[in-house]
């Protein structure tokens, strides 16, 4: 079992940048009409801000996946 946990890849889904292809995608893929979180961000502002604040979004979750926080 360690000989097969060290020969395990280390490369791992979250180990790459989001890139902002990635980002439109899943901002269209947003249902309208749900209602927020606790954040009270609803999912037509995302859609709506995603062409002005592409970069913004996309330094945002990949500092989030690099720092863990």
């Amino acid at each position: 079992m360690k000989n097969m946990e060290k020969s395990k890849p280390d490369i791992n889904e979250l180990d790459f940048q989001i890139s902002d292809d990635e980002i439109l995608n899943i901002s269209k893929q947003l249902k309208n009409k749900k209602s927020s979180s606790s954040d009270l961000i609803k999912n037509e502002m995302i859609k709506a801000s995603c062409g002005l604040l592409l970069n913004v979004y996309k330094k945002l979750f990949n500092t989030i996946l690099q720092s863990g926080i």
